[in-house]
């Protein structure tokens, strides 16, 4: 049977807020905007001085189901006594598998330019993915209103959706970091960020999958590194982003905030009989963590579940060299501890070259 206009809104709603990769509204990111599991050991650190290009590959798996529930409350007082109870609840079963593989091509310029004692630097984002869903979805919403003469009046409706698809190999929603400021001090390094995520990606609010998510979006980064020695053998890496999005195209849904961490603890080798050929070998734990901190909005998201928000843990090795012709790293990051959103796994390879046109 074919769904109505308003049940395939509500599908479309639904997978937006969820994050579930068999559905409309997802992208080349696993979990929203900015791809969790970019940064690793050392992160937090700035590129060094120079003009870089960077190529990550990344593979991300997730399958599985899901349930939650959700109910809001609200009450009429007439003299200091409650004569009316509404109470509207829903109940979302998930299904869904999810396949998305992203090449990130990033160009940046570190400079030797001092702004507020940092080194000023800046780059672009261009990714290209792939990305293969399917799954299905059930939503039951209710409602009851209690009061009127002790009187039960209770109404509900099931919609139902099932979806696959596949976003063919093309241009993702591209990243500007227009601000990159690195200070370097004896023990530590801290980086500041600012960047901005534009739509370039292939959207349509009918299709279940997509190359982009069809929305703007801003982030803020603060991190550091600490070295734990003097050789700067031993470190602990933290890198914070604060993302904010805009409205949605074609719903009126605007998801809320999320607050994104990427750390890394690791130990450097740096063996005299490897030279010239590889100058530093890293090896450690990463992982990342995010949170959606606010709610989300818009009249098109049913009120039970404008409450829910979602956030994921992961965790994995890498290993990385600095060579004579560049830096190269693979890691490995499976979720863990997941909230109204998919938990999968991710692999990552990915290697860099740096010019100084400074020196």
């Amino acid at each position: 049977m074919r769904l109505s206009k308003r049940a395939r809104r509500l599908a479309l709603v639904l997978c937006i807020l969820a994050g579930v990769g068999a559905l409309p509204g997802v992208s080349y990111a696993q979990h929203g905007d900015y791809l969790l599991g970019t940064l690793g050991l050392l992160g937090a650190s700035q590129s060094p001085e120079g003009l870089y290009y960077q190529n990550i590959f990344s593979y991300y798996n997730t399958s599985g189901s899901a349930v939650f529930d959700a109910s809001r409350t609200r009450s009429l007082e007439l003299f200091g006594r409650q004569v009316l109870s509404l109470t509207l609840s829903a109940n979302l079963k998930l299904n869904a598998s999810l396949d998305a593989y992203v090449d990130q091509n990033i160009i940046g310029l570190t400079t030797p330019f001092k702004l507020f004692g940092a080194n000023y630097g800046f780059l672009v984002d261009v990714p290209f993915a792939q990305v293969t869903g399917s799954g299905t979805a059930s939503l039951d919403v209710g409602g009851e209103l209690r009061g009127i003469f002790d009187r039960d009046f209770t109404r509900s409706t099931t919609f139902n959706a099932n979806r696959s698809s596949t976003a063919s190999f093309n241009i993702a929603d591209m990243y500007v970091e227009p601000v990159n400021l690195g200070w370097h001090l004896a023990r530590f390094d801290i980086l500041a960020s600012f960047g901005f995520l534009a739509p370039t990606g292939n959207y349509n609010s009918s299709q279940p999958i997509n190359n982009g998510l069809g929305r703007w979006a801003e982030m803020i980064g603060l991190g550091a590194v600490a070295y734990l020695d003097e050789a700067r053998s031993w470190s602990v890496s933290a890198m914070t982003h604060y993302l904010t999005h805009q409205g949605q195209q074609g719903v009126d849904v605007r998801v809320g905030d999320d607050f994104a961490l990427e750390w890394g603890v690791g130990k450097t080798f740096r063996p005299a009989s490897w030279a010239p050929w590889v100058v530093q070998l890293d090896t450690g734990v990463v992982g990342y963590a995010q949170w959606q901190v606010t709610d989300n909005r818009g009249s098109d998201i049913p009120l039970p579940l404008r409450g829910i928000k979602s956030n994921i843990f992961a965790v994995g090795p890498e290993i990385a060299a600095t060579t004579k012709i560049g830096r190269f790293f693979a890691r490995y990051e499976f979720e863990f501890g997941a909230q109204n959103a998919p938990e999968g796994q991710v692999f990552l390879f990915g290697w860099a070259a740096l010019w100084d046109p400074f020196k």
